[in-house]
């Protein structure tokens, strides 16, 4: 369910500055701003983020305010400033490093509603020898008032990455303080325990810091999940067995969103799922007085004939490219003159929920928040640390027009993630009765992280909330009406759905 959300940080507009001074494989130079001067010496001002000719944004050390020793950098800037500058050096890297930036930073009154370019965090751009930009990427933000918290971006360098320019940006209205920047450079491998060490601690890293489930409902924390599993991880000394490793621990999450991606495939970690199907194709077929659609993800046509027909389309995967989608359309629009539709998802397994949007979008005239969500709270330590909810709005595909007609929505177990989306979006709206069984309840809007070059891993980001803030994890989304019962020889809940459509 690719979706991003929006918290992490790129730099808005960087403007890469004149050659710097190397810090070398070692460390960076005065990474704590303890030397002497009103400016960092060792690190260049550039021109990170800009609104035109004006006011430049103030950067000092100030000797008033650190984390560790006696000083940090600071970077502050008001409404009338309109050019925001940033302090930066290189280091060297080679490609396939894994390159870990840790910058201590806290902030005041950082205004970002305000603010043109969103930017107060740290970056890390790859470079070719000869300087060609190939990566930029951004720690999460500061936001508000935040005392002393560790930026951290963790990545693999790409191919031909000679160096890595590591910096701080601040261009909000507001003030930020930086110290002890700490950069760790070294091979991301298989090969030698100490790049398994460094690869495991990495995403070690990464799912303290961004997975939403730790503790819950029966999952492991993750301190304990970890000490279970660093020591065979990095004992593993070939990529297979390093991947099963990664595979097992990841495992006793038991999520359809966490996955390895390697060259072996993509590797699941979560148990299959168990329930039966509470559907039979070949029911459903039978029942088809007239078939329009016949796909295996798409099955559509009418039930009964002339002003009393049912109309009937089964969508088997949201995981749709614009022609896919195209045919949901072409298949809804085919059955404009049926009086009511049964829409079934009931196999359905999810895939893009901005498509299960396109399709829902079709039965509202106005926007309607369908459900919410919850992200790890990036700038805390702690594991069931989460930011505020937000709300996911449900947008008409015609504004002012909406199909009103009459929709049973048949669900089941085996719906998941953006499906679950869909069945969301769709019990929030007036005329629409949904049916059958409680879906499988997974919902984590997943992300990447390379844990070596060639291996992946895909993790949960979000909780997925329903609107009175239950969380459907483990639970699903429940039906307005149950349908239980063998589906072996009829199709319990179609017949259901008819009669309830004939009311």
């Amino acid at each position: 369910m690719p979706r991003g959300n929006g918290r992490t940080g790129l730099l808005s507009a960087f403007l890469v500055a004149s050659a710097v001074a190397f810090a070398g494989d070692d460390g960076v130079s005065n990474s704590s701003f303890e030397a002497d001067g009103d400016l960092p010496a060792g690190w260049t001002l550039a021109v990170g983020a800009t609104s035109g000719a004006g006011a430049e944004s103030a950067v000092a050390i100030d000797r008033s305010v650190a984390r560790d020793g006696k000083a940090s950098l600071r970077l502050s800037g008001d409404a009338a400033t309109t050019v925001w500058r940033t302090a930066q050096q290189d280091v060297v890297v080679h490609p396939g490093d894994r390159v870990t930036l840790r910058v201590a930073a806290k902030c005041r009154g950082l205004d970002a509603a305000s603010a043109k370019h969103k930017n107060a965090n740290s970056i890390l751009v790859f470079e070719t020898a000869a300087g060609q930009r190939l990566q930029i990427l951004g720690s999460p933000l500061l936001v508000g008032d935040h005392d002393w918290t560790d930026l951290v971006i963790d990545a693999v360098a790409p191919p031909a990455a000679a160096k890595a320019r590591i910096g701080v940006v601040l261009s909000i209205p507001g003030t930020a303080w930086f110290d002890d920047v700490r950069v760790d450079v070294g091979p991301a491998t298989v090969a030698d325990a100490a790049g398994r060490a460094r690869a495991f601690d990495a995403l070690a890293g990464h799912l303290r810091r961004t997975y939403p489930f730790f503790g819950y409902a029966g999952k492991p924390e993750a301190d304990a999940l970890f000490a279970r599993h660093r020591a065979a991880v990095i004992e593993a000394k070939d990529k297979q067995r390093f991947v099963a490793a990664i595979r097992k621990m990841l495992a006793e999450l038991d999520d359809v969103h966490v996955s390895v991606h390697c060259s072996f495939g993509t590797l699941s970690t979560a148990r299959p799922p168990s329930a039966p199907a509470n559907w039979n194709r070949a029911a459903v077929k039978a029942a088809l007085t007239q078939t329009t659609v016949a796909e295996p993800n798409l099955l559509a046509g009418r039930i009964g004939a002339g002003a009393d027909a049912i109309g009937y389309v089964l969508i088997g995967s949201f995981q749709l490219d614009a022609a896919g989608l195209a045919r949901v359309d072409e298949a809804l629009d085919e059955l404009a003159d049926a009086k009511s539709l049964v829409i079934d998802v009931r196999p359905n397994g999810g895939g893009d929920e901005s498509a299960a949007a396109r399709i829902a979008g079709r039965f509202t005239d106005a926007g309607v928040v369908y459900a919410r969500s919850i992200w790890r709270d990036s700038l805390s330590a702690a594991t069931d640390a989460f930011g505020a909810p937000l709300d996911r709005e449900l947008k008409p595909v015609t504004p002012g027009k909406r199909d009103a007609r009459r929709v049973v929505v048949l669900q089941g177990p085996y719906c998941v993630s953006s499906t679950e989306g869909f069945l969301a979006m769709m019990r929030a709206l007036p005329g629409v009765t949904t049916m059958g069984l409680a879906s499988r309840g997974a919902s984590g809007n997943p992300g990447r992280f390379d844990v070596v070059p060639g291996v992946s891993v895909f993790s949960s980001r979000w909780r997925s909330l329903l609107l009175d803030g239950d969380c459907i994890e483990g639970k699903g989304v429940a039906p307005e009406i149950v349908v239980e019962g063998s589906h072996a020889k009829i199709d319990l809940t179609l017949e259901r759905a008819l009669v309830e459509l004939e009311r």
